[in-house]
């Protein structure tokens, strides 16, 4: 059971970045040591997602480019590992993320370091998904709803 101080985030590596995905995880591990911030994280998952899901998922984010977020996801095998620490574990992992936008993250966040080419406006001027390499959950209650909502799609690797 969840307690008071306790913060659970689903991550999971989109696509554009299966290639490197144990890079991305390594960096991130090595970057929450590095500040000092504690955390388990579940052994490495599989994650197929159905199209209720990802419509689930994106359709308040960018709704008008919601079937190229179907394209992008459904059927495809995505890493994925759920985090859990103290208050304040989600808004470090965001920060080592970086933002939104690749071309606007910090050079030494995720989407800097390995993405920092792609534009959000570009990418949304093409009607496209900007390719950004990975997902964290933005906060405590969004880990909790996102990890009741993609639990059942999660498998163990072998």
């Amino acid at each position: 059971m969840e307690n008071n101080t306790e913060e659970r985030a689903l991550t999971f590596v989109k696509p554009e970045g299966l290639i490197i995905w144990r890079n991305l995880y390594s960096y991130l591990d090595g970057t929450l040591d590095a500040f000092r911030q504690p955390f388990q994280a579940s052994k490495f998952c599989g994650l197929i997602l159905s199209e209720e899901v990802v419509r689930g998922h994106y359709s308040h984010v960018f709704p008008r480019i919601l079937d190229e977020y179907v394209k992008q996801f459904v059927g495809k095998e995505l890493a994925a590992r759920i985090y859990t620490g103290e208050f304040g574990l989600i808004g470090c992992m965001r920060k080592i993320l970086g933002v939104t936008d690749p071309s606007k993250s910090e050079s030494w966040t995720i989407r800097g370091k390995f993405f920092g080419k792609n534009s959000l406006d570009e990418a949304l001027s093409k009607g496209m998904p900007v390719e950004n390499g990975m997902h964290i959950s933005g906060g405590r209650e969004e880990g909790s709803l996102e990890i009741s909502r993609f639990l059942p799609y999660l498998y163990q690797w072998d």
